[in-house]
């Protein structure tokens, strides 16, 4: 999976080498504009795969949650924690995401919920009426998001606070961490 800070960098890096060749103010912003809308093209997610929904109700038949794993994760001062998760194939979990500052945060990761089955999933103790909350969780402060759900593809996911982490570009605007990674991995 392609770091999208890294790419962001490569292609505004890109748009400042054809620089030179430009005359005008208009036209720099125009390149960069281009350069940056290519990079958002290649993280846009297809249309074209199995829904979220047929895909979680075949993976959840004879499904048990009693012995699932719990994850709670906490976004404070802008920062999550743990930023590091590690889960396994095959295995339910309980996810528990509390944002404890005074600003809005989001959980934006939508390659991780291509990669699991949610049973359920609740904000505030109100069940969603979707299976499919992803790819972006939006929580105002104080607020908790809940959910059940089983890791079913192996990989390393990223997620990020909303927009603002792909606009830091890799630290160079705003050093401190907006995200984390969610490691599943291959049980045997």
């Amino acid at each position: 999976m392609k770091n999208l800070k890294h790419t962001l960098l490569a292609a505004l890096l890109g748009a400042l080498v054809i620089l030179p060749g430009c005359s005008t103010f208009d036209s720099i912003v125009e390149a960069i504009d281009e350069s940056v809308d290519n990079v958002f093209e290649a993280y846009t997610p297809s249309t074209e795969k199995t829904s979220c929904s047929e895909r979680t109700e075949r993976q959840l038949q004879d499904i048990s949650f009693v012995t699932a794993a719990s994850i709670e994760m906490v976004v404070r001062h802008g920062e999550y924690s743990p930023m590091i998760v590690r889960m396994r194939v095959g295995k339910t979990y309980v996810l528990r995401l509390r944002n404890r500052d005074d600003e809005a945060h989001s959980f934006n990761a939508p390659e991780f919920f291509d990669s699991i089955a949610v049973s359920a999933a609740a904000i505030d103790n109100d069940i969603l009426d979707t299976r499919c909350p992803g790819p972006v969780i939006e929580l105002n402060p104080g607020q908790s998001f809940e959910m059940k759900f089983i890791a079913v593809t192996d990989g390393r996911y990223e997620y990020r606070d909303g927009m603002s982490s792909v606009l830091d570009l890799g630290g160079f605007i705003n050093p401190a961490p907006s995200g984390g990674i969610i490691r599943i991995e291959e049980s045997y």
